[in-house]
């Protein structure tokens, strides 16, 4: 077995434990509390066809992560916090 070899098997050594590292890093995440999902598909399942904002509103009364169905959040995010979000240039293109 050559130098060329041993080098080759200790790169694909390496290489292999640096993904295995990042791919057990990437199941670390704390995702947000929610149903469970399909493979592939999600939540596309347990979607309705019809009476969706009535499906959303109990999966965030359920789950508590859907901040858009409080109309203070709304008031908040655009009343009150406007000033962060009205600072944008102005871009010429718009005005002709």
């Amino acid at each position: 077995m050559g130098v060329e070899h041993v080098l080759f098997l200790a790169l694909v050594g390496v290489g292999f434990v640096y993904l295995k590292d990042k791919l057990s890093s990437f199941k670390k995440h704390v995702l947000p509390p929610g149903p469970p999902a399909d493979p592939l598909i999600g939540h596309l399942r347990l979607i309705p066809p019809e009476g969706q904002d009535v499906f959303f509103y109990e999966l965030g009364k359920t789950y508590g992560i859907f901040g858009w169905y409080c109309v203070e959040a709304a008031v908040d995010l655009l009343d009150k916090r406007s000033s962060i979000y009205s600072d944008r240039p102005k871009l010429p293109i718009f005005e002709l």
